[in-house]
């Protein structure tokens, strides 16, 4: 309630205050980041909430990248390209794209799902993941095949983070996968996702020789 307050003060004094002073004064401080936050659902003006956006992209990048995400929906696509714009390696780019927790930032993330690099596809999982979004839920589950293990289990761990019941089928199989970490975080998932229909094959992985999937299989 106190952050609240904070942003709603904030909100009063954005008209008195420069561009220098937002940034300097406010936007340079971890101790106004959340307040900043919340008053960016308040702004009314589209034109002001861009300018934020910008100011915060110019002191800080995943600060900026989190504040294009809190702006209301209809702007998102402004502010999300703003982080899409930005001229820096793409893996950070990425990281930042899943930074704003913002569906309009699913599509540009489901084209780096399309890369055959696995650091690449596994920093896009970690992005969506993030987002926890349905809409790249089937993209996810394409990927429970990958060759890579690494990419198996990101994935894995993401359908589990959203919750997904469309993809229990496709986990349920990946207990049975030569990787033990792929294993492991399918259980996990599966634990999340919390349907009776994982158990029979929870319940073999109890016996598995490695001890940290069989732990994981009870706890999920």
């Amino acid at each position: 309630m106190q952050e609240y307050y904070a942003a709603e003060r904030l909100l009063e004094e954005l008209p008195k205050l420069s561009d220098d002073e937002l940034q300097w004064e406010y936007l340079n401080y971890l101790k106004w980041t959340e307040p900043v936050a919340l008053m960016m659902q308040l702004v009314d003006k589209e034109s002001q909430a861009v300018g934020l956006v910008k100011l915060a992209l110019g002191i800080d990048l995943q600060l900026g990248a989190r504040l294009a995400g809190k702006v209301k929906e209809e702007w998102q696509g402004e502010t999300v390209g703003l982080v899409d714009d930005l001229e820096i390696p793409l893996l950070l780019k990425i990281r930042l794209l899943g930074r704003t927790e913002s569906e309009v930032a699913i599509r540009r993330l489901l084209e780096f799902l399309e890369y055959e690099d696995s650091t690449m596809l596994q920093s896009a999982v970690n992005a969506l993941e993030e987002i926890k979004s349905e809409a790249a839920i089937s993209e996810l589950i394409k990927l429970l095949e990958h060759q890579n293990s690494n990419v198996r289990s990101r994935a894995a761990s993401a359908l589990g983070r959203i919750k997904s019941e469309t993809a229990i089928p496709e986990l349920i199989k990946l207990l049975e996968d030569k990787n033990s970490s792929v294993r492991s975080k399918a259980a996990s998932a599966l634990g999340k996702i919390k349907s009776e229909t994982a158990i029979p094959g929870l319940i073999k992985l109890l016996e598995d020789k490695n001890s940290s999937v069989s732990v994981e299989a009870v706890s999920a």
